[in-house]
């Protein structure tokens, strides 16, 4: 009888400006194995507005794609599904709307992922499924944006994402059906002024291998290859030749690219001129085509993540080092802060809902505030948390460490993001936390505190040991003082001691 027990499926969701993408696998002995796979055609970018809001059919369009790919999912574990957005719901100022009904019918929610976190996906899809030790050059044209990465190894080097995408030029350029050589160049020049700016450094970083991934340049490449370009590489004199074509033709034509969608060819031209501009503007002689890109980078860092090498873990230390933070006094603060989050987490319904490692990261970061100055280095600290790349997080959980930090000491404010990965009132949960964790270790000295924490609904309630706390008056007032800010946000903390009654 065979009792091994079978590989875990997991499925990894690519919400793109112009397609949404399902990717369903599983790992065996540490090779991916695909199981199925879906691509809708939603271009969400086309109902980004000149105000950055979606319009309603836009948004139809996506919930209705969404449907379609959760029911996929169905027999998949939601701690085995996850799900990012890109450029458009970046952008959008109504994509809180979109991902609240999203939400209804998913196993998990959308994590709208930074510019800068796309790149380093996309290069680690290519680059587990690349094998090579060389300095590449890999770039994804989306929808909206456009990813430059050079890597080494896993590693990336420079990363960037650029706002210019197939969607948004074709509306803008190619509008009209009739192709011409003014609109191409128009197009071009256009996408040259968003490369210019990174091309020195590029040059001068270098590169052995150039890899192009996703649907507009797999389109290309099939193009390239029908016009009799063979060999599997993207050169800058076919890039010519199927401008040329295509101009001549005054269209994407089903006769000669048969296998052209509709819905590609209208964006086909806008993606062509960016990849010209490419190839132009960072000197680019030749580019292979890699079958994998976002939502590969996805599913392989789940599989680093269930062997817990998390690369926030990884980003987290860096800021320490970079920064120069005490580390004995962010491992007493974190110690103290999973400690309290233990006791409560039952009580408070946290179990479950990944906070804990959010927490975490914020007690080792809540000083790192203080190389640029003491006052009011929450604030320093806050800043730097959510105005710098931190590979790994997504957007969501960037903002929320970023105002546990903020909110860490002095004078609690109430305003906090607008987030629909995590809900107000454990926001709120894990700031007082962390507060209680940080006043706890005030004196900064091995001097552990001596105390048994318990919680019911919003309460929480510290025993000291009365000895203890006695021999810490500045440690007491400050927990009296502390009472009221719980108050502010209808929470109680309740201090007490082992021969005393609450107070």
């Amino acid at each position: 009888m065979n009792t091994q027990t079978e590989p875990s499926s997991i499925a990894a969701i690519d919400l793109g400006s112009n397609s949404f993408h399902l990717l369903i696998g599983r790992f065996i002995s540490g090779h991916f194995q695909i199981l199925g796979k879906e691509k809708i055609r939603v271009q969400l970018a086309q109902g980004l507005g000149e105000d950055f809001s979606l319009d309603e059919a836009s948004i139809e369009r996506g919930l209705e794609a969404l449907k379609q790919i959760n029911e996929r999912l169905k027999d998949i574990s939601a701690d085995d599904v996850r799900i990012v957005a890109t450029y458009t719901l970046r952008k959008a100022k109504n994509a809180r709307e979109f991902l609240r009904q999203a939400r209804r019918f998913l196993p998990c929610p959308i994590e709208v992922i930074s510019g800068s976190e796309e790149a380093r996906l996309i290069y680690q899809g290519v680059a587990h499924t690349q094998p090579g030790k060389e300095q590449r050059l890999v770039i994804d044209i989306g929808g909206g944006s456009t990813e430059c990465i050079i890597g080494q190894g896993f590693s990336p080097l420079r990363l960037n994402s650029l706002e210019m995408g197939c969607v948004t030029l074709a509306e803008k350029y190619f509008a009209e059906q009739e192709l011409t050589t003014k609109r191409f160049k128009k197009a071009e020049m256009a996408a040259a002024q968003q490369i210019d700016p990174i091309a020195t450094q590029y040059q001068r970083v270098g590169w052995k291998q150039v890899f192009g991934c996703s649907g507009t340049i797999k389109a290309v490449a099939y193009c390239l290859e029908q016009l009799g370009f063979t060999g599997g590489e993207i050169t800058a004199d076919g890039l010519a030749a199927l401008k040329k074509t295509l101009c001549e033709d005054s269209q994407v034509s089903n006769d000669r690219f048969e296998q052209i969608a509709p819905e590609r060819a209208r964006v086909l031209p806008s993606g062509l001129a960016i990849l010209i501009a490419l190839f132009d503007t960072l000197k680019i002689d030749s580019m292979m085509l890699s079958e994998a890109a976002l939502r590969e980078g996805l599913v392989y860092e789940m599989e680093e993540r269930m062997r817990h090498h998390d690369i926030r873990e990884r980003t987290a230390v860096s800021l320490v080092e970079r920064y120069h933070v005490d580390q004995a006094q962010a491992a007493r603060v974190q110690s103290t802060a999973v400690a309290l989050y233990q006791a409560v987490k039952a009580p408070w319904l946290l179990a479950g809902k990944k906070l804990k490692p959010l927490l975490n990261w914020a007690a080792l970061l809540h000083e790192v505030g203080i190389s640029i100055h003491f006052k009011g280095f929450q604030r320093h600290g806050a800043y730097i948390l959510a105005n710098t790349a931190l590979p790994g997080f997504n957007a969501e959980e960037q903002q929320l460490v970023a105002a546990m930090v903020l909110h860490h000491r002095k004078r609690l404010v109430t305003e906090l993001p607008a987030l629909t990965l995590f809900e107000d009132q454990d926001q709120v949960r894990l700031i007082m936390l962390l507060r209680i964790a940080t006043l706890l270790h005030l004196h900064r000295s091995e001097d552990q505190p001596v105390f048994e924490p318990t919680a019911e609904d919003d309460k929480l309630t510290l025993c000291f040991d009365h000895q203890w706390l006695c021999a810490h008056p500045l440690l007491e007032e400050r927990l009296i003082k502390e009472v009221k800010e719980w108050a502010r946000v209808d929470m109680q903390l309740a201090i007490s001691t082992n021969d005393d009654n609450s107070r």
